[in-house]
């Protein structure tokens, strides 16, 4: 079988038009957030994404199976605040699986306020720039099939994400569960913010969906 994360669904005859919705969506998200007092947005905004990244399994990735929190926010979105991260959540359904959790933990940082985005250090890498790291480690000859990766700011997980796909692709062959512990014992990474820590964990058990249902219920990603 194939280890390589599956497309959720069949992709919009136009991706790009899919992209300026959820661009526009995140917008809207941002003019909520900057009306929320600043003591209140930290919470806010972990929930908003906490939801959206809910919405986006069960469209997408109904199988999948996440981590609770690790902290979990004070307060509760109302009504439309929650509409609204449900709408992002499906909006990201159709893209690339990489993409759409990039795109859902990227939501937390996006709705920080800028005092707090500096203090948490919540810039995340942008995944052009992710993947031409990794592929000039590549060029240095990094092998995938034994290489280990500590992110010691890992965030939503920019870094973790591509390189748990080139450790899949890397093993094409091999049991999912043995791909299952070799991710789990070699990719490792290590974030200050519990609310960003725990959707970059969710991030990965979304991209992992797949070879964790077929690796069976006993399995699964070590957190």
């Amino acid at each position: 079988m194939s280890l390589a994360p599956a497309l959720p669904r069949d992709l919009p005859a136009d991706l790009e038009a899919q992209r300026y919705e959820l661009a526009r969506a995140r917008q809207l998200a941002r003019a909520w957030a900057e009306t929320l007092p600043e003591p209140k947005r930290r919470d806010m905004a972990a929930l908003f994404t906490r939801v959206a990244i809910e919405t986006y399994r069960t469209e997408a990735r109904p199988h999948a199976s996440l981590s609770s929190p690790f902290a979990k926010p004070y307060g509760r979105l109302d009504r439309a605040a929650a509409e609204l991260a449900r709408v992002v959540g499906r909006e990201a359904a159709p893209l690339p699986g990489a993409e759409a959790a990039y795109f859902l933990t990227g939501l937390y940082t996006t709705l920080l306020a800028a005092r707090e985005r500096g203090a948490l250090g919540a810039f995340y890498t942008p995944p052009a720039l992710a993947n031409r790291l990794l592929d000039m480690a590549e060029e240095q000859g990094i092998d995938w099939t034994k290489a280990r990766v500590l992110d010691p700011a890992s965030g939503g997980g920019a870094f973790l994400l591509p390189a748990a796909e080139r450790m899949m692709a890397a093993l094409p062959a091999a049991e999912p569960a043995f791909v299952l512990r070799q991710i789990g014992a070699r990719l490792v990474g290590m974030e200050l913010d519990p609310y960003a820590a725990g959707f970059g964990q969710n991030a990965i058990e979304l991209l992992l969906a797949d070879v964790t249902a077929a690796a069976g219920p006993h399995h699964g990603l070590a957190g």
